[in-house]
């Protein structure tokens, strides 16, 4: 699943922001860590479109493909 790996028995939820990779924990079940990498997702969707609110059709268009997360 996107934003997982598998690390031993334990998965890693994880996310890439400015060619960085950030650590979101470590769940026991792959699903878990998937469903926190897209809350992240999310919650990172809507802070760009918030911030490019001035670009209307783009801030949208983040905002609507958040809302499908």
């Amino acid at each position: 699943m996107k934003g997982v790996e598998a690390s031993g028995k334990w998965f890693r939820g994880y996310c890439s922001f400015d060619g960085k990779k950030i650590g979101l924990g470590s769940y026991s079940t792959e699903l878990e860590a998937h469903e926190v990498y897209l809350k992240w997702r999310k919650s990172r969707l809507i802070e760009l479109a918030e911030k490019y609110k001035e670009h209307e059709k783009l801030s949208a268009a983040l905002l609507e493909h958040a809302n499908k997360i």
